[in-house]
C-alpha cells in the first residue's frame, strides 16, 4: 500500500515539473513573445529617455504589472499596458500569435508552489 501511494505522489509530482517545463520551453521559443517583449523595453527606453534608466538592456518582468496599473489622464484612461498592446497590434498584429500557445500557463498557475516542495519533503521520509 505504501508504494501505490508513494508513487501516486511522485507521478503527481513529476506532471507538475513537467507542465513547468513545458511553460519554460515555451517562453523560451515563441520568438513572438521575445518581440512583444522587446518592445516593452524599446517603449520604457523611450519613456525614460534623459534619465538614468534610459537604454536599459533588461527589465524585470514584475515591471510589467507597473505598466497595467499606470493609467493615462483622459475620456480613455488606458493603461500604459493597454496602450503598448494597441499600439503591436496595430502594427505588428502577426507577433500576437504566441498567446494561443500560453493557454498551458493557465494551467501552471493552478500549481501550488508551497504545497508542491511539502510533497517533495514528505516522499523524501
Amino acid at each position: 500500500m505504501f508504494m501505490n501511494e508513494f508513487e501516486d505522489k511522485l507521478h503527481d509530482i513529476m506532471n507538475k515539473f513537467e507542465l513547468v517545463q513545458k511553460c519554460c520551453e515555451t517562453l523560451l521559443e515563441e520568438e513572438g513573445f521575445h518581440m512583444f517583449l522587446k518592445f516593452c523595453l524599446e517603449f520604457g527606453n523611450m519613456l525614460n529617455k534623459g534619465t538614468i534608466r534610459a537604454d536599459a538592456k533588461a527589465f524585470s518582468l514584475l515591471s510589467i504589472n507597473t505598466l497595467l496599473f499606470t493609467r493615462s489622464k483622459g475620456p480613455y484612461y488606458l493603461s500604459v499596458f493597454e496602450y503598448i498592446m494597441n499600439k503591436i497590434y496595430h502594427h505588428y498584429s502577426s507577433i500576437f500569435t504566441f498567446l494561443s500557445k500560453f493557454d498551458i500557463f493557465n494551467e501552471a498557475d493552478k500549481i501550488n508552489t508551497e504545497e508542491l516542495s511539502q510533497q517533495i519533503t514528505s516522499l523524501k521520509r
